[in-house]
């Protein structure tokens, strides 16, 4: 089957959540419920698997707080997706099916954490969105590799809404 200069399809097949923990710092009892959650150190664990033939892949995307004098919750949340791909180059298929599911996972972890953690002592937490093509890729201005050159497109800006 020959793939070059063609788009590669990525769908999904299946989310699941794997697991979720969730535990308070040991000495919450003796803090405050109205204290403000203050900036914690969250690890973004994604993890990928392409099969030979590139026509399916699972993803993981994890995210844990470790425990911490800081953290007023220690959580461990993993998400997985089923991917169904086609026309996949081999060449950075990992590392471009590795963004395209984090991508896809990231919103569904985020609800997750805060469902989990608005049952807690201390309100939810929102996970703050980040660049996951620089957390992939190391270098947001790096091209996709496994997909054909993207076209400039240039878009007016509409300002910024806050909510």
């Amino acid at each position: 089957m020959k793939t070059e200069g063609v788009a590669p399809t990525v769908k999904v097949a299946q989310f699941f959540l794997e697991h979720a923990h969730l535990a308070h710092r040991a000495n919450a009892l003796g803090v405050s419920s109205s204290t403000t959650m203050p900036p914690t150190e969250t690890i973004v664990n994604v993890e990928v698997a392409v099969s030979a033939d590139r026509t399916t892949a699972i993803v993981s995307l994890q995210v844990v707080v470790e425990p911490s004098e800081k953290a007023l919750y220690e959580y461990d949340v993993k998400m997985v997706a089923l991917l169904n791909l086609e026309h996949l180059q081999a060449e950075g298929a990992n590392k471009f099916v590795a963004l395209i599911g984090a991508t896809y996972l990231f919103p569904f972890v985020r609800e997750a954490v805060a469902n989990l953690t608005s049952r807690g002592r201390f309100g939810p937490v929102w996970l703050q969105p980040f660049n996951l093509r620089n957390a992939v890729y190391g270098d947001p201005n790096m091209p996709v590799e496994g997909a054909p050159p993207a076209k400039a497109k240039r878009r007016k800006s509409k300002g910024s809404r806050q909510r």
